[in-house]
């Protein structure tokens, strides 16, 4: 269920990632983004649209030097390469995994060309054109929408990102998909199907031999959909909608749930109308107090978790991030129509990708709370019209 046949995305462009990068280091900030720049498409890291003109600076034999919130304004292949300062440096001690093709542009430099680096090195780096971060923030502030600033090219560095292809690598993608039949042909409501997904992939085992137990994210969010789909098939509530329940690949290399690809799994299922999309992540635990409800989930949807959290006791946020926690990647293959929801708890990304992410960092109290407010919004929106 990975890329279909003929995707420009289908052949991984290893070579260009394994070279050495080398350019004149240039500090790039941003003013504030343009208007309707966030509705701008993007494709793995690289924006569809180019909002601040970097494709008019002549930058292609440069490494530029940002911080990681413009990374999602970036069009590829602007630049020889990019070095990132991140927003926390925790994120420095994060592990992920190789990208999955979806990540890699056709005609342009893959994502392979990006590393992150230490502020420290950044500010010893942009020393040389006679500046540093401090500054680069201060001019930032003086910039109006739409405007970027460029520093004196700096030192020229070399980097290389070297990657392995392992013998044993299998680009196949398995996805184990359930379903509870509606029983609502009589109110015409069987058709319409609620789906609720939770990617089970994870980093794994490093190259040095360190493990990513991936406890919280995401084994947290596939126990959840996996208790769901049993107290909605034992309950006393038949579901008069169709439910489909599907534990998916993916979602650690950067790529979105497909529902098209989930939806074509069984004969028949395609023809079905999708009505509601779930996606789980992180619901095992996190720094915050109350459960996330992730940016890009319905309004419709959005009222629904909110009144069923309040019924159970449970605060909520709209404040929560996608379900891969800001990581760059594409909707799923084929076009999504479904409302969409996305449910993790608030701070469950302080040890996503960390070897912390140990089953001993799962609070059964958050745990609960995420499970018995799903199951109250999964039993009213698989029985009612309105909601």
């Amino acid at each position: 269920l990975g890329n279909p046949p003929g995707s420009p995305y289908s052949q991984p462009a290893v070579g260009e990632i394994s070279d050495v990068v080398r350019g004149r280091v240039v500090g790039l900030v941003p003013g504030p983004p343009p208007e309707n720049a966030d509705a701008v498409p993007t494709i793995g890291f690289w924006s569809a649209g180019d909002p601040y003109g970097l494709s008019r600076m002549d930058l292609k034999q440069e490494i530029l030097l940002i911080r990681e919130s413009f990374v999602q304004y970036l069009p590829g292949g602007e630049s020889a390469g990019i070095l990132v300062v991140p927003d926390s440096v925790d994120r420095l001690q994060r592990r992920y995994t190789f990208p999955g093709l979806q990540s890699l542009r056709p005609g342009r430099r893959p994502v392979g060309a990006m590393m992150m680096i230490d502020p420290a090195i950044a500010d010893r780096l942009l020393a040389a054109s006679g500046t540093s971060l401090e500054d680069l923030d201060r001019q930032a502030q003086q910039l109006a929408p739409g405007e970027a600033y460029l520093t004196a090219p700096g030192p020229e560095v070399a980097f290389e990102i070297p990657v392995e292809m392992g013998p044993d690598l299998d680009e196949k993608y398995i996805s184990v998909i359930g379903y509870i039949p509606g029983a609502g042909a009589e109110v015409g409501l069987d058709d319409d199907v609620i789906l609720v997904s939770a990617h089970y992939d994870g980093v794994g085992t490093a190259p040095d031999g360190i493990l990513y137990p991936g406890a919280n994210d995401n084994l947290s969010a596939v126990a959840t959909m996996l208790e769901l789909a049993r107290l909605m098939k034992d309950g006393p509530y038949a579901s008069d909608k169709t439910i489909v329940f599907v534990a998916w690949a993916g979602g650690d290399r950067w790529e979105g749930f497909s529902v098209i690809n989930a939806m074509s799994a069984k004969i028949g299922f395609n023809l079905l109308n999708v009505e509601a999309v779930i996606e789980l992540s992180g619901v095992g635990g996190g720094t915050g107090n109350a459960i996330a409800i992730g940016q890009g989930t319905s309004y419709r949807l959005s009222r629904l978790l909110e009144s069923a959290a309040r019924r159970v006791g449970v605060r909520t946020t709209t404040r929560g991030t996608d379900p891969h926690f800001g990581l760059p990647e594409p909707i799923g293959y084929g076009q999504r129509d479904a409302l969409s929801a996305y449910l993790s708890w608030d701070g469950s990304d302080a040890i996503a990708h960390l070897p912390s992410d140990t089953p001993d960092n799962i609070e059964p109290d958050k745990l609960r709370s995420v499970g018995e407010t799903l199951s109250l919004f999964l039993t009213v929106l698989a029985r009612e019209t309105q909601y």
